[in-house]
């Protein structure tokens, strides 16, 4: 059903938009907006902060990055496409038990261009926590993967703090 679900927009930023049949304020969070998505429901939308300009910034000044794009265009395939396959390769060849145990030294919080939701702390930093002096494609991939885990934990952040005042997002 429509009420258990949250429909996100993204792009350089995120949107994260639930409705509701009743007005629901949520701190840190727009709204509510009657009929402003789908008629005769209550709209509430939050979001994160630069979330594609975030994997892009990650990506694009780590110093592999020249070399990475080069391959990826040499096989026809996007960088993303070529960091996925760096990451497959490393699940295998550290005998990790999992994908996001390559993570497990490296920590983001993605709060680069402040927290929009659900903190609505314009000023928010983010942190990258456990860098070496590794420069490989490989630490690549990995940075690569800790931000995406973070914009997820932050869109998780957003749907608990959603359900904790009304919402019902499954």
């Amino acid at each position: 059903m429509i009420l258990h679900r949250m429909a996100l927009v993204c792009g350089t930023s995120t949107c994260h938009m639930a409705v509701s049949r009743d007005k629901l304020f949520i701190p840190g969070v727009w709204g509510p907006f009657w009929s402003a998505m789908i008629p005769e429901y209550w709209l509430t939308e939050g979001g994160q902060s630069a979330t594609g300009a975030l994997l892009d910034h990650i990506i694009q000044n780590h110093v592999a990055s020249p070399h990475l794009a080069n391959r990826a265009a040499s096989q026809n395939i996007s960088v993303f496409d070529m960091l996925n396959k760096l990451l497959e390769n490393l699940v295998v060849d550290l005998k990790s038990p999992f994908l996001a145990a390559l993570t497990e030294d490296i920590h983001i919080l993605p709060d680069f261009h402040g927290n929009r939701s659900p903190i609505s702390d314009p000023k928010a930093k983010g942190v990258i926590y456990g860098l070496t002096l590794d420069t490989s494609e490989q630490q690549l991939s990995i940075l690569y993967l800790a931000t995406v885990q973070a914009i997820a934990y932050g869109t998780r952040h957003i749907v608990e703090h959603c359900n904790s005042h009304g919402h019902k997002v499954l």
